[in-house]
């Protein structure tokens, strides 16, 4: 799926992520996170490249990559419905490998959470947004640091709307780390709405609907369990 943008003099292109960049999209990973603020970086860059070959060759999802000057400088990974259960069975070999390599990972409090959150839901509404098929999930959006602001961001953002309504699905959440202001200001900025009745240990959710019809079904539906 092709597609150019011009911002700042930068022109990049908007590509589906096939099996062979799996490998860049795993390095641009681990370049922009570290292992303090993300689990999958922390469980090391074999983990991170099975995740990624997950959303790329699952049925499931799909993943878009942003390329300018030859390299990829940006992608988004989007699953059709929620991804925890699927992306830990699909990279569970990698994560004990991991583990064995590095024991003291067992002693991060926070790898704990992470693996027992899956997607249990504390009301109504959340579970009902979680477990409806017609809800996709964005589950990493990463653009290099050297090109952000130059409207990269927006344009996968776009690019993942089109492709998500065109197969069914009617909104998308996404989770952001709470202390991530960054991020939560870059999805506010391209309209995503933050729900407070999803919100889980950590991490603050954004909602953008793909038709107008199911953003009044859930804006009823929160009236409702409030």
């Amino acid at each position: 799926m092709p597609q150019s943008s011009e911002a700042n003099k930068l022109t990049f292109e908007i590509h589906r992520a096939q099996s062979a960049v799996v490998e860049d999209l795993a390095r641009l990973h681990m370049e922009v996170f570290t292992p303090e603020d993300n689990i999958p970086a922390l469980l090391g860059p074999r983990y991170v490249r099975a995740t990624y070959r997950w959303f790329v060759i699952s049925k499931r999802a799909y993943t878009l990559i942003a390329v300018a000057r030859g390299n990829v400088v940006g992608l988004v990974a989007v699953t059709d419905t929620s991804f925890t259960t699927p992306l830990f069975r699909a990279s569970f070999l990698e994560l004990l490998r991991s583990l064995a390599k590095k024991p003291l990972i067992l002693f991060q409090k926070r790898l704990w959470q992470r693996l027992a959150r899956g997607d249990k839901s504390s009301t109504r509404l959340r579970k009902r947004i979680v477990n409806d098929r017609r809800v996709a999930q964005l589950a990493v959006i990463i653009v290099k640091k050297e090109f952000r602001g130059q409207g990269i961001f927006p344009a996968l953002i776009d690019a993942a709307k089109a492709i998500s309504k065109g197969r069914g699905s009617r909104a998308i959440r996404a989770g952001v780390y709470k202390e991530n202001r960054q991020s939560r200001r870059a999805f506010e900025k391209v309209g995503w709405i933050e729900m407070p009745e999803l919100e889980a240990n950590n991490l603050v959710f954004y909602v953008t609907y793909l038709d107008s019809e199911f953003a009044e079904e859930m804006r009823a539906s929160a009236g409702q369990f409030s």
